[in-house]
């Protein structure tokens, strides 16, 4: 469900106006840079990374999107990062996207740290991150960091807004209002909360399903 109300362009990402300004800036001046998008499960890292592969010309099918925390092995890393270089059908241009970077242990994270400096103008390498207390500083260095904050609440609002005229959802108006300040200005738990209460009128049990909402993240 989450994929399905995913924004595909800069313009229809809600809030981070000042992180889409520069990213587009990047884009546009062709400079080749690493990026590390570090914020709250939700607030849209992984969406981010994914338009600015698209915008970057990268076709899907070059795009290797992997968590961190699944990754089977150093050897695999050094493999995976080794064939960014190397052409594939699809073309010259790739991304790699480690979302969860925080997960990958020491040894894989200096892994990392030369190959960064070298890959060539048309490679990108986008980390995401909910902390970077486990993420070594030098590995951090390598990267271009932008921190994504909780949206405000007129921005969860033009979100629920979209969604229910898109999907023809007519939402009690005081469920409406609990359902954007539970959300707390995360994009992810606003769209799931929504779904969860678009046929409730009781204020009470709206609560309650948007707290098992938030426990089940």
């Amino acid at each position: 469900m989450i994929d399905r109300f995913r924004p595909t362009s800069f313009d229809e990402v809600v809030g981070h106006e000042l992180i889409k300004n520069i990213l587009q800036k990047i884009l546009k001046e062709e400079s080749r840079t690493n990026l590390l998008f570090l914020g709250p499960p939700g607030i849209g890292k992984t969406t981010l990374a994914l338009i600015f592969a698209k915008e970057f010309g990268v076709p899907s099918e070059n795009i290797l999107h992997y968590n961190c925390f699944h990754f089977s092995g150093v050897e695999n890393l050094r493999e995976t990062i080794s064939s960014l270089s190397k052409p594939s059908l699809f073309g010259t241009k790739k991304v790699l996207i480690l979302d969860e970077i925080h997960g990958l242990s020491k040894v894989a994270q200096q892994e990392l740290l030369i190959p960064l400096e070298k890959l060539p103008s048309t490679v990108a390498v986008i980390a995401c991150t909910t902390t970077l207390d486990k993420v070594d500083e030098a590995l951090i260095s390598r990267f271009t960091k932008f921190t994504l904050r909780p949206l405000s609440r007129r921005d969860i609002k033009e979100i629920v807004d979209r969604i229910c005229k898109q999907e023809n959802i007519s939402l009690n108006k005081e469920v409406k209002s609990v359902l954007i300040s539970s959300a707390e200005g995360i994009p992810r738990r606003v769209v799931v909360g929504l779904f969860k209460v678009k046929d409730i009128d009781d204020v009470d049990e709206a609560r309650f399903l948007l707290e098992e909402v938030k426990l089940e993240e």
